[in-house]
């Protein structure tokens, strides 16, 4: 058997669910199941959403699926992870633990029946299922329709030259979680300057945590059509990603969020920029960099 932990937010849960589906249609004769508890011990975003948000079912072994448990469950589920989690570490014959590093493990190519492998990480690798890359964006295709509000925004999406870009500010400023903080850099700038070089008159969509910071300080928009998409949150925050997908072109933040709206975007001329600076550490962001994102993206 196979145990893929799932973890942190939608975007995260997108590439967990790749792998994890990866694995499925690799190994045929083994089980593979999914570890969903952290959602039950821990307010991560809006909880599991996968399911809710994607014409997708899990195989869960562990885990309810509820935003998070109550009381003395929630202390409960918390205990069982990190007893599970140290026996498993044990490295006993018949069970193995394997971590995502941050580099391509070609290990996960090479499990066999008889063992039981659990996995925790991000898995951040389209190798993990670049053969089954059409049907994972298959699956992951948006099942609830658009409100009337977003339906509009789409159909102006779909009618011209439109560009999706994410600025992250909200736990990326003053370096909280050690990512590196684009929008007061010359990433933007240059991406808006390359994709008006190479595709014309385009209508720039601009998604953020927070647009009023953006409209004082990014003055420069003042040169581009653009517009700004708010009032997508909390549960309905998966609608942001829905419309990044749509676009023509792509601008992405240093997120995983928008990482999916490029890979989801099927437009076979797309131009999807991203940042080299993943991270505040340069020696981490170019390790990640190497592997995260598909090799017609342009990194700038």
């Amino acid at each position: 058997m196979i145990i893929l932990r799932f973890d942190a937010g939608l975007g995260n849960q997108m590439l967990q669910y790749a792998s994890y589906r990866a694995l499925q249609l690799r190994y045929p004769g083994i089980k593979v199941r999914a570890d969903i508890r952290a959602y039950n011990y821990a307010r991560i975003h809006n909880g599991m959403e996968l399911e809710r948000i994607f014409p997708v079912q899990l195989d869960v072994v562990i885990g309810k699926r509820t935003k998070r448990a109550s009381g003395i469950s929630r202390y409960w589920y918390f205990a069982m992870y990190k007893i599970t989690h140290a026996f498993l570490k044990l490295g006993l014959p018949g069970f193995r633990f394997i971590k995502d590093a941050g580099r391509y493990n070609a290990g996960l190519r090479e499990l066999k029946p008889g063992t039981l492998y659990y996995l925790e990480g991000q898995w951040g690798n389209p190798a993990y299922f670049e053969e089954y890359a059409d049907i994972i964006r298959k699956e992951l295709t948006f099942k609830i329709p658009l409100d009337e509000v977003n339906e509009k925004r789409a159909q102006a999406i779909r009618s011209g030259t439109s560009v999706s870009v994410h600025i992250r500010r909200g736990d990326y400023v003053n370096n909280a979680l050690g990512f590196f903080e684009l929008s007061s850099s010359d990433y933007y700038p240059n991406a808006f300057k390359y994709i008006t070089e190479k595709a014309g008159d385009a209508v720039f969509y601009i998604i953020s945590d927070n647009p009023e910071w953006c409209r004082t300080n990014l003055t420069w928009l003042a040169d581009y059509k653009h517009e700004f998409i708010t009032g997508n949150s909390g549960d309905n925050s998966y609608k942001d990603l829905q419309l990044m997908s749509m676009c023509r072109h792509n601008i992405l933040a240093n997120s995983t969020f928008s990482w999916w709206g490029g890979f989801l975007n099927p437009n076979n001329d797309k131009t999807v920029i991203c940042p080299l600076r993943l991270f505040s550490d340069p020696e981490k962001s170019k390790r990640i960099t190497e592997e995260f994102y598909p090799k017609s993206w342009i990194k700038m």
